[in-house]
């Protein structure tokens, strides 16, 4: 009896590299106001080897956007009232191509006692919505908005 099988090799024939930077930071601004700035910005370059196929192109293996960027504030007040935001910027994606966007998010929390917080948070606050990936594959991400009640006993 003679058994064989068939070699089956899964890999995208790809190589390359990649350069980038990151720069993040924390100030204390004061003792009651914190601000946190970040940049990420690289640079791929990709080939496929020898002998690959090259049916989808390098496009689907080097989607991302070149560079991001936030700011974020933390800041506590009086009477146990905090405010947090978060400016965000997405660098364009070359393939399929989508522009570049910024967006905001914010939580403003409240604790009348030891045991007890409420806050409301909101996400994706400058834009009704946006795409994240590419519009045959994903969804486009919305505007939300969350009221939240925590107790500790």
């Amino acid at each position: 009896m003679t058994t064989g099988f068939i070699p089956f090799y899964w890999g995208n024939f790809l190589r390359g590299d990649a350069d980038g930077i990151d720069f993040w930071a924390a100030w204390q601004v004061t003792d009651w106001w914190r601000l946190l700035p970040g940049v990420s910005w690289v640079r791929e370059r990709l080939e496929f080897k020898p002998g690959a196929v090259e049916l989808l192109g390098v496009g689907q293996a080097a989607d991302d956007p070149s560079s991001h960027a936030s700011l974020a504030s933390s800041m506590d007040f009086p009477h146990r009232t905090t405010l947090d935001a978060t400016l965000r910027y997405v660098g364009a994606l070359p393939d399929p191509a989508l522009p570049h966007y910024y967006e905001l998010d914010a939580r403003l929390g409240w604790r009348p006692c030891e045991t007890v917080e409420l806050s409301l948070s909101g996400q994706n606050l400058l834009h009704p919505r946006h795409w994240e990936g590419s519009p045959d594959y994903s969804e486009q991400i919305t505007r939300s908005a969350i009221a939240e009640v925590r107790w500790k006993f």
